[in-house]
């Protein structure tokens, strides 16, 4: 089989008649079928759009949020926060424990805690590239134009996406993005940043758990690995509980008090 021209066979169910002679002389025949089938693949457009569908059905959502983690062998116990979004541009997360509240609203974060009291910052300004460069959920078109994207490989329903930016930022170098298509999720993420005169592994993101709610697949457990120097690697839990979608929390919830 590894001799037939199955690339450019038309479609269309085959039979292969397959001839044997022993040492003795006998000669053996049998008949197999085969079927080819051509695979067409979608393209990068086609799955981010998929990822962008699935994530577009979520108006807002607030969720009970458990995490925690550890850098080398220093290890953090749970902590149980309130996490809100809403599209396109609002995130607030609540940490009773560490009386802070984080509040994104557009293109500004808010840090607020006892010790500091109100830090502001501009998300564009603090990472060198606005959120929509990297948010394909929301802003599949314009991260698209931004990024230079192929497909690297799939298995099955995962395709596995290469995106490099058309214009340097000091956050990553290029990106690799394992997307299941079906579910319109985006399973793992590679970010690939400068080191020296090579590029090597900075961090992972990666979806260990989803449920569908809602008619919406929702990552419920992820992991984020970062990885420092010396091998150190500073690992952070999440899981999503009693998750509630599309409630309609309003504008308000994301100012500041």
């Amino acid at each position: 089989l590894a001799i037939l021209p199955l690339s450019t066979m038309p479609d269309g169910t085959y039979t292969l008649k397959l001839t044997a002679r022993d040492t003795l002389g006998y000669v053996s025949t049998h008949e197999i079928k085969i079927m080819v089938q051509k695979v067409v693949l979608p393209t990068p457009e086609e799955i981010l759009q998929k990822v962008a569908e699935n994530f577009g059905k979520i108006a807002d959502m607030k969720a009970r949020m458990i995490s925690w983690g550890s850098v080398g062998t220093k290890t953090f116990d749970k902590i149980e926060e309130t996490f809100m979004m809403k599209k396109p541009d609002k995130m607030k997360v609540i940490s009773p424990a560490k009386e802070e509240i984080i509040i994104i609203n557009g293109e500004l974060m808010y840090y607020i805690s006892p010790t500091f009291g109100t830090l502001t910052m501009e998300i564009s300004e603090y990472s060198n590239i606005k959120p929509s460069q990297l948010n394909f959920y929301y802003y599949s078109t314009e991260f698209q134009e931004k990024h230079a994207i192929e497909i690297k490989n799939y298995i099955n329903d995962i395709y596995i996406l290469e995106a490099i930016p058309k214009e340097p930022n000091w956050n990553y170098e290029k990106l690799i993005l394992e997307i299941d298509y079906q579910k319109g999720i985006d399973v793992k993420t590679e970010f690939y940043i400068k080191a020296t005169e090579t590029t090597t592994l900075g961090m992972t993101i990666e979806v260990k758990k989803s449920q569908l709610i809602s008619d919406v697949w929702v990552p419920t457990e992820t992991v984020k690995n970062v990885f420092l120097e010396e091998g150190i690697v500073s690992e952070s839990n999440m899981q999503l509980h009693d998750i509630q979608i599309n409630t309609g929390i309003k504008d308000e919830e994301f100012n500041l008090k």
